[in-house]
C-alpha cells in the first residue's frame, strides 16, 4: 500500500511542475489511492528524451529559467539527478519500478508507482552491499532484474539499463569481480566475448524468497548443506561462508533459517560467534536407501520363515 509517502514524492511532483508544457495549458495531474501514486505533466518528453533513453540521456530543462529558480528554492534536484535517484530509491526500498509512460502523441506524460509491501530481503541485501554498488542505479537494476529471471545477458540488460552493449558488458564484469562478488558468469560461457550471467549462491540465499526461482535456488542451498552435515556430523558459520562464498552476516541469517526450520539445531556449549556448531535437528531429512530388485525391476520380496 502507497499509504507511507516516499521521501522522494516532492520531487516527483516537483519535476513535474518543472518539465511540464505550459503552452497546452493544463494542469499537471496528482491520482494517489491506497494501490497506485501516478503524476502526468501536459505535453510530451523534452526533444530528445523517450521512456527508452530517459535514464542515461542527461538532463534537458523545457524552460532552464524555471528549472534553476526550483533549484534555487530546493524544490528540485540537481540536472541529472532526478530520475535516476528516483530509480534506485524505490529499488533500495523493495518496491516495484516506476513506470515512465507517454499518452497519445503530445498529450502528456505520465510516471506510475505501484502500491504493496516492500521486499524486506531486497532492503537488506542491498544494505549490505559496499557503498558503491549501493548507490550505482545500473547495480541495482541488474539484481532487481535477477530476482525476476534466472540468466542475463549484455543485449538483454541494455535494454533494461539503458546503454549499449559493450558498456553493459562493462558493468556485468564489474559485478562479478568487485568487492560485493554479485554476479557469476555460467560455466558454459565465462569465456565468451558476451558470457551469461547469473547471481552467485551467496546473493541468492541473502536474497532468499526475493527471487521468484527460490524453490530451485532453496534445494540447491538445502542439498548442499544435508549434504556437508551428513558427511561430517556438524556445521559452523566459516563453512557456510566457504561453501557459499557469503560474508559472516549472511551465513548467520542462513544457519538462522535452517534452526528455525529445525532442520539444524545448536550442538555446541557456546551460544554465540562465529564458532557456534551445528548438527542435525528434529527436521533433517533422513537419507533415502533404495530398495533391491529384480532384473525385472520390481522390488525383491523377503522370504518368509516357514514355521
Amino acid at each position: 500500500m502507497l499509504r507511507q509517502r516516499h521521501r522522494r514524492d516532492p520531487d516527483r511532483r516537483g519535476h513535474a511542475l518543472i518539465h511540464g508544457d505550459y503552452r497546452e495549458r493544463r494542469p499537471v495531474q496528482v491520482e494517489h489511492s491506497p494501490e497506485v501514486l501516478s503524476v502526468t505533466s501536459p505535453g510530451p518528453l523534452v526533444s530528445g528524451i523517450t521512456p527508452q533513453n530517459i535514464l542515461t540521456s542527461g538532463s534537458k530543462a523545457r524552460f532552464p529559467p524555471l528549472s534553476t529558480a526550483f533549484r534555487i528554492l530546493g524544490l528540485a534536484e540537481e540536472p541529472g539527478q532526478g530520475v535516476d535517484r528516483m530509480f534506485r530509491e524505490m529499488i533500495r526500498t523493495g518496491r516495484n519500478l516506476p513506470e515512465v509512460q507517454e499518452e497519445a502523441i503530445g498529450l502528456g506524460t505520465r510516471v506510475t508507482f505501484r502500491g504493496g509491501p516492500p521486499n524486506a530481503r531486497i532492503t537488506r541485501f542491498i544494505a549490505d552491499l559496499p557503498i558503491a554498488e549501493r548507490e550505482d542505479t545500473d547495480a541495482l537494476l541488474i539484481v532487481r532484474v535477477l530476482c525476476e529471471q534466472k540468466t542475463l545477458t549484455a543485449s538483454r540488460a541494455a535494454t533494461m539499463i539503458q546503454r549499449n552493449t559493450d558498456a553493459t558488458e562493462g558493468v556485468l564484469r564489474r559485478l562479478s569481480s568487485c568487492e560485493a562478488e554479485i554476479l557469476e558468469p555460467t560455466a558454459g560461457t565465462a569465456n565468451s566475448r558476451h558470457p551469461t550471467y547469473r547471481l552467485r549462491s551467496g546473493a541468492l540465499a541473502a536474497l532468499g524468497p526475493a527471487v521468484k526461482y527460490h524453490r530451485r535456488a532453496t534445494t540447491d542451498i538445502d542439498r548442499k548443506v544435508i549434504e556437508h552435515v551428513r558427511d561430517c556430523g556438524i556445521i559452523n558459520n566459516a563453512t557456510v561462508q566457504r561453501v557459499f562464498d557469503v560474508d559472516v552476516y549472511q551465513a548467520r541469517d542462513i544457519l538462522r533459517d535452517y534452526v528455525g526450520r529445525e532442520i539444524l539445531v545448536r550442538v555446541s556449549q557456546q551460544q554465540h560467534g562465529v564458532a557456534v556448531k551445528y548438527g542435525p535437528g528434529p527436521s533433517f531429512p533422513e537419507k533415502r536407501t533404495r530398495k533391491k530388485q529384480s532384473e525385472s525391476g520390481r522390488p525383491l520380496k523377503t522370504p518368509s520363515v516357514a514355521r
